[in-house]
């Protein structure tokens, strides 16, 4: 691979804030500070809560609800760290798809690899209780309740408990 490609694949990583550059110019890997942790969870909130209120507004609401229960996250936080957190992810993401609006798939998508980094960085060896089926399932049942409002703030709680714990989580 050439040192141009090399350069500008780091430039990339740059633009999207996984990499930092020091004083002399060397490139590492961006560590989150606990503002951005909350910051990216609060508008993860925002993105998500838009979703499940368009859920709840959809006349294929039960579909989409059986849909969400069959990929709702493992039950326990026995195994690998990396297959929690894309199975948290793939979750949500598949929420974001459902909504059927792809600004806001876009937009939630963009998110995806800053979300890696606080996970690996504030906890990547163990599964959070948070990335189970239980913190996920009252989101599904709000959606289905056809609550806008309480789907809309059940997923924000959830992102708020879910900043709090990688805030708090230390760093590595």
């Amino acid at each position: 691979m050439s040192r141009g490609t090399v350069r500008e694949a780091l430039r990339e990583l740059q633009a999207a804030g996984l990499v930092d550059a020091d004083a002399r110019g060397r490139l590492h890997v961006h560590t989150p500070d606990d503002r951005e942790i909350a910051e990216l969870f609060q508008v993860r909130g925002a993105l998500e809560g838009l979703a499940a209120r368009a859920i709840t507004g959809n006349e294929r609401r039960a579909d989409i609800v059986a849909e969400l229960r069959r990929h709702l996250p493992p039950a326990s936080v026995v195994g690998d760290f990396s297959d929690h957190m894309n199975r948290d992810l793939a979750f949500h993401e598949r929420m974001v798809r459902l909504s059927e609006n792809s600004i806001l798939l876009d937009a939630w998508s963009g998110l995806q690899d800053r979300m890696r980094i606080i996970f690996f960085a504030r906890g990547g060896d163990r599964p959070s209780t948070i990335m189970t089926r239980d913190h996920h399932l009252p989101i599904v049942d709000a959606i289905a309740s056809g609550d806008h409002r309480a789907a809309h703030d059940t997923l924000v709680a959830h992102m708020e408990q879910a900043a709090r714990l990688w805030v708090d989580a230390p760093a590595r």
